[in-house]
């Protein structure tokens, strides 16, 4: 497991103490001294990689989980570039965990960056993971105690995604519409699949007007078999869209047994968080 940006090794140490193998890395020796401090004081080891992560080279496919939080220091460059390292270095199947603040952080003033573009919003981490298979997304506010620096109610973002089994960069137009297509749909229709009410998704993208959506619902003599299916499609006319000069489509089966969504050109596979 890598722990990015781990500092002083919190994070790290607890994983470590749950029977991980955790490479911990950071910019700060003095950090790192005091990740390896407490990893001896808990009686577990602690691998440290002192290391400038604008330059550092991300091993490829090297680690079956990353995990990354709070690492709001990157502008939007160094940003890019971490993600990137993040696809680079997960296996396939690996297992990405991320949380941080949300730009509506910097009303509450209780911590982190006071630069919008470091601060995370859902938009950005659909785009740039949403083609993952991803198992949690969830905007909250919530009270943190970190230290003077970090107290208070602050406003938070997790995600738990798994790398896709053939991982593609940069995304596709075409994939990245469609991803924030799924995830609108999970939202949407998630919470109504066990009483078999499927309302029209108010998830309204950009291009909006030239995205038709329709919703049927079915029955099945079998309580355990039955589905709410919902579909999209876009034109070939479309003229002013990022999806210019294609057509996607996206069908999403729900069943007791999890989440199915074929699409045109993936086919994914997604079950509930």
């Amino acid at each position: 497991m890598l722990a990015v940006a781990d500092g002083e090794g919190r994070n790290g140490v607890w994983l470590a103490e749950r029977g991980l193998d955790v490479v911990s890395v950071d910019g700060s020796g003095v950090g790192l001294a005091k990740a390896r401090a407490l990893a001896h004081r808990r009686g577990v080891s602690l691998q440290t990689v002192l290391a400038d992560l604008a330059l550092w080279e991300w091993e490829s496919e090297a680690y079956d989980v990353v995990v990354a939080i709070f690492v709001q220091f990157a502008p939007p460059d160094l940003r890019k570039t971490m993600f990137e390292g993040f696809h680079t270095c997960l296996k396939p199947g690996g297992i990405l965990v991320m949380q941080g603040y949300r730009v509506e952080q910097l009303r509450y003033g209780t911590g982190g960056p006071p630069h919008a573009d470091h601060l995370y919003t859902r938009d950005l981490l659909i785009r740039s993971f949403g083609h993952w298979e991803i198992r949690h997304l969830q905007e909250h506010d919530s009270v943190i105690e970190e230290g003077a620096g970090h107290s208070g109610m602050s406003a938070l973002i997790d995600l738990v995604a798994e790398k896709a089994r053939h991982d593609i960069l940069p995304l596709p137009s075409v994939e990245a519409a469609q991803a924030d297509l799924r995830i609108a749909a999970r939202t949407s229709v998630c919470s109504q699949a066990g009483s078999l009410a499927a309302e029209r998704t108010s998830y309204r993208p950009r291009n909006a007007d030239a995205i038709q959506s329709s919703t049927s619902v079915s029955r099945s003599a079998s309580p355990s078999r039955n589905r709410v299916i919902t579909k999209w499609s876009t034109p070939d006319s479309e003229s002013n869209s990022p999806l210019s000069g294609a057509t996607a489509s996206m069908q999403l089966i729900i069943t007791s047994d999890g989440i199915r969504s074929s699409s045109s050109p993936a086919i994914m596979s997604t079950r509930p968080a």
